[in-house]
C-alpha cells in the first residue's frame, strides 16, 4: 500500500516545524483509543513521570473515576462462542492505560513521597480487584489481570515499597 521506507527516509528530511505539522494532522486524526495506542508510552515516560506529586494524583484519580463509572465499559460487546475473549478497542485501552499507571507508579517508587506512592497503588489495585468482582471497569466476564501489560513487577515493587514502611 504504502512504501514504509521511502516514508520514513523523507520524513528524516524534514524540519522540526514541518515534522511538528504533520504530526498535528495526524493527531487530530486519531480518537482517544488509536491516541493511548500510539502515544501512551511515550505520554507516560516524558510527560506523566514528570508531573508533581499532586498533578499525578489528580489524572490518578480522573482515571479511577473514568474507570469506576464506566468509560471503559464496552456496551457493545456481546458474548457469544466467537467474540468471549475478544478485547475490543475500548477494553484495550483499559488494559493499556491500566499498564501505564502501574509503570508510572513503580518508576516513582524511589523518587515520589511515600504518600503518593501508597495511594497511587491503593486507587490502582482497588481498581485490578474490580476487574472481575463488578463488572463495572470491563464488560468482559473472562479477561483479567493477565492482559495488563506492564514493564514492571508491579507486585513485586509494592511488596517491596511495603516492606520499605516497616519500621
Amino acid at each position: 500500500m504504502m512504501d514504509y521506507v521511502a516514508l520514513r527516509k523523507s520524513l528524516g528530511t524534514q524540519d522540526r516545524n514541518q515534522l511538528a505539522k504533520i504530526l498535528d494532522g495526524i493527531l487530530s486524526q486519531l480518537d482517544d483509543y488509536q491516541m493511548v495506542t500510539a502515544f501512551g508510552g511515550y505520554y507516560f515516560e516524558q510527560i506523566v513521570s514528570g508531573f508533581s506529586d499532586e498533578r499525578f494524583l489528580e489524572e490518578l484519580r480522573v482515571f479511577y473515576e473514568k474507570s469506576r463509572y464506566g468509560s471503559f465499559f464496552d456496551r457493545k460487546w456481546t458474548w457469544t462462542s466467537k467474540t468471549y475473549d475478544e478485547i475490543t478497542p475500548i477494553t484495550g485501552c483499559w488494559y493499556q492505560l491500566m499498564g501505564h499507571w502501574l509503570d508510572a507508579v513503580c518508576k516513582g517508587v524511589d523518587t515520589r513521597k511515600r504518600e503518593t506512592t501508597q495511594s497511587a497503588f491503593q486507587l490502582l489495585f482497588e481498581l485490578l480487584d474490580q476487574i472481575r468482582d463488578q463488572g463495572i471497569i470491563v464488560m468482559h466476564k473472562n479477561v483479567g489481570e493477565e492482559y495488563i501489560e506492564c514493564k514492571s513487577d508491579y507486585r513485586m515493587v509494592y511488596a517491596s515499597f511495603q516492606q520499605s514502611l516497616l519500621p
